[in-house]
């Protein structure tokens, strides 16, 4: 079960009369937003199902991450959108355009806040890729045999797919100290 982070419905309440003529719907913020924690959780499930479980308290972590900086964007985006209201609601006659600038350049930059916050999210889904999956834990490679017999201590063996377009093979990264 994921935490839920507190929204300010009376900030997106605001934000919404300064937009819109329509009524804003009691509680729609705190649904949506619970709603895209509840589908990071459903991928977070879907990752512990095929890595190690030492990685489920990492992809946890990510989780809570993402709830938390996900709540703190929604309800700075409130807080933006209820500054200056749009000129559709109140009119073009003296229309503070200045202001409407200022609150559009904080837009911009709580948008590319999202956009990295989503990023945490992409993180999530790629997890698989990156870890050592629970069938493959045990094996032992070649490259492995190959370093235990040198000075190298390897710290983690990460599995990632390949990029290139229609290749499905894999290879194997090695970070190791010297």
């Amino acid at each position: 079960m994921p935490t839920y982070y507190p929204i300010d419905e009376t900030a997106a309440r605001r934000a919404k009369e300064m937009s819109s003529f329509y009524d804003y719907k009691p509680g729609s913020a705190t649904a949506s937003y619970r709603q895209e924690v509840d589908k990071a959780a459903a991928i977070a499930e879907a990752q512990k199902s095929r890595v190690d479980p030492m990685y489920h308290e990492k992809i946890d972590r990510l989780l809570d991450t993402y709830a938390r900086k996900l709540a703190e964007n929604l309800n700075h985006g409130y807080a933006i959108a209820a500054r200056c209201p749009s000129v559709f609601i109140v009119g073009p006659a003296n229309f503070p355009v200045r202001k409407k600038e200022k609150q559009n350049r904080a837009d911009d930059a709580n948008i590319r806040e999202w956009q990295e916050i989503q990023g945490i999210l992409a993180g999530l889904k790629n997890l698989s890729h990156r870890f050592v999956h629970k069938n493959r834990a045990n094996r032992k490679s070649g490259a492995q045999s190959f370093c235990e017999g040198d000075d190298v201590r390897m710290d983690m063996v990460l599995l990632t797919a390949e990029e290139s377009a229609g290749s499905t093979n894999s290879r194997l990264h090695f970070i190791h100290n010297q």
